[in-house]
């Protein structure tokens, strides 16, 4: 058990102490990034939008959007999930990121589409309950 905290803690170290990835590391999430950005324009249904340092594929079946991003994004190489829901009668706008690129970037583009989203939404609500 100790050995395996230890070895978690060396990783950990290890990936705090390499902030920036190599060029062949670089390539190797650039190709990656392709292939996800190949994969949702081969996906039927999606909308593709460019939106200068993003790309958004919009799957209204689905009811959510990805937004990937593109070179010159602050978290490039990163995917954002963007899912609607109800509950209990109120709508709802969730985001999830995953990325190979600045972990911070991606946390706080995240946590400012949250904060987006729950604007948009509140500000919906409160029209909608004025007289």
């Amino acid at each position: 058990m100790h050995r395996a905290i230890a070895l978690v803690l060396c990783l950990v170290a290890s990936v705090s102490a390499t902030a920036q990835p190599s060029d062949e590391k670089r390539a190797q999430y650039e190709r990656e990034h392709a292939e996800v950005v190949k994969m949702f324009r081969a996906e039927t249904g999606f909308e593709e939008i460019d939106r200068g340092e993003v790309l958004q594929f919009i799957d209204n079946k689905q009811s959510r959007v990805f937004l990937v991003t593109k070179p010159g994004h602050p978290a490039h190489p990163a995917v954002v999930t963007r899912q609607a829901f109800e509950y209990k009668g109120q709508l709802f706008l969730k985001s999830n990121g995953m990325g190979r690129g600045d972990q911070n970037a991606l946390k706080v583009w995240v946590d400012y589409l949250d904060s987006e989203a729950k604007a948009a939404i509140d500000k919906k609500r409160e029209e909608a309950v004025k007289p």
